[in-house]
């Protein structure tokens, strides 16, 4: 119950953002907490309060600029429920099913629904064992949703449904990052050419993220041997560089992969950089690769280039953030999903400080989508002037625990709400701070852990190589 005496004002935004659209309506109804508390949030005030004739007109003026999108969104699949696969399909039809399940549960929010999984495969590659074809499976299926989204649909939005489809399509791209892209290939997707949307082919180029000697001895040892070999390829960390083909208007992206599951290509390593002592989540890993990211920039942009964008997912999201400030002559854009903060003293290093000297038509547009229910979005801190918006899922997914909300794209789900954020007020949370400083004490001790086990692995590949070449 609110003792704010704004009722009339909240139905008001609702009529005017709604129109005669009635599912709008109903969501923006569905959301109503939601929205008082975030505008109430964003101006310092509370719902416990009465608020006074001034801070009425305070929270009217607040609900004018809040909503940043709702609505159904761009339809990514036909069925939007799990199916069942029939009786009688070989092991791959199988698992296409499987795969195709998986990525409704991720991207649309489909309730997940394990009995209808025919096999195990599925989520024994995520917790047991990389299994290479449903990589395969999940690049063909992301590539599929691309294939059929409707261009006239798409070239017939409006701006809310195209502030909702760009968000939808960053988070695509953030999570196809965890298929395994692999060198030469080719993604197919929607971009803005010509003044209209249209499918344009991209080139992926695989850009190794890796410790360097010089700057951290200890991790990097840990990767590779005085000579530079690599001790297990199973610990390489990539980035993806995605540049179009024949297509001279269309920026280039840039994507960069969260800390993957136990069994993901480069966990070890990504987890690794999550908990670096005295630095941010990633920072030790983005400022050993920052020259090898500005090469791959450099070769892709010049002044009669657009410039690039940049998408990632949790931990792909904070180095996201830190080339932004690093190398904002580049970027146009930056969709940074579930991201984690920085560390006050990270906004302060001498990399990256260049961007407070920013004119704001210098800067790229950086755009944090923080999901409801995500407790990694109360780590660290964040610049004034990045835009932040919090995602709210639709209704029947309220109860949600918070590693399912750092994982799933909420932008996608029809019935999800997004709504801007204060910075300030946000790194202003007692939250905020007190996450920032657990994970702080924590980061060494959790550090040496994730050393001395990836120690002892490399102890026992070494011991088994030898024991093959006697």
């Amino acid at each position: 119950m609110f003792s704010g005496n704004y009722s009339k004002n909240v139905d008001q935004f609702i009529q005017r953002n709604s129109g005669s659209d009635i599912s709008i309506k109903a969501t923006l109804e569905s959301h109503r907490t939601n929205i008082i508390n975030q505008a109430l949030f964003n101006l310092g005030l509370s719902s416990k309060w009465v608020l006074t004739p001034d801070q009425v007109n305070q929270l009217t003026v607040e609900l004018e600029r809040i909503l940043y999108f709702t609505g159904e969104g761009v339809p990514l699949f036909a069925d939007t429920e799990f199916v069942q696969a029939p009786e009688g399909l070989d092991e791959k039809e199988q698992l296409k099913i499987d795969v195709d399940n998986l990525l409704k549960f991720l991207l649309i929010g489909t309730a997940f629904n394990y009995t209808a999984l025919s096999k195990k495969s599925i989520i024994d590659s995520v917790f047991k064992q990389r299994n290479p074809e449903v990589m395969k499976l999940m690049r063909e299926g992301f590539q599929e949703i691309f294939n059929n989204m409707d261009l006239n649909l798409l070239n017939s939005l409006n701006q809310n449904g195209r502030r909702q489809f760009k968000f939808q399509l960053a988070n695509i791209l953030a999570l196809y990052t965890f298929s395994d892209p692999f060198q030469q290939q080719h993604l197919v997707f929607p971009q803005e050419s010509n003044g209209k949307w249209q499918m344009v082919k991209f080139q992926i180029e695989t850009i190794e993220l890796k410790p360097k000697k010089k700057l951290y001895p200890e991790i990097y040892k840990l990767y590779a041997d005085d000579n530079g070999n690599v001790y297990n390829d199973d610990n390489r960390v990539y980035a993806y560089g995605l540049s179009p083909v024949a297509v001279n208007d269309v920026s280039p992206y840039l994507l960069f992969m969260g800390t993957p599951p136990e069994t993901g290509q480069g966990h070890k390593f990504a987890a690794l950089t999550d908990f670096v002592p005295g630095h941010s989540v990633g920072e030790a890993m983005y400022k050993s690769n920052r020259n090898r990211l500005a090469k791959w920039i450099n070769k892709v942009t010049n002044e009669n280039t657009p410039k690039i964008r940049v998408t990632g997912q949790s931990l792909g999201a904070t180095l996201s953030l830190m080339l932004a400030l690093d190398q904002h002559r580049y970027v146009e854009r930056v969709d940074a999903l579930c991201p984690a903060g920085l560390y006050k003293k990270t906004l302060d290093d001498p990399l990256f400080v260049s961007w407070d000297q920013l004119s704001a038509d210098q800067k790229p547009k950086v755009m944090l989508h923080l999901q409801q229910y995500d407790r990694v979005k109360h780590v660290g801190y964040f610049k004034a002037d990045w835009q932040l918006i919090k995602l709210f899922p639709k209704k029947h997914e309220m109860v949600m625990a918070s590693y399912l909300a750092h994982i799933r794209s909420f932008a996608n789900q029809a019935g999800a709400i997004a709504l801007n954020v204060d910075p300030e007020q946000e790194n202003n949370r007692w939250i905020r701070s007190a996450v920032t400083g657990v994970k702080k004490f924590f980061d060494s001790s959790v550090h040496g852990m994730l050393s001395k086990k990836i120690e002892a692995e490399n102890a026992k590949l070494l011991e088994e190589n030898k024991a093959k070449i006697s």
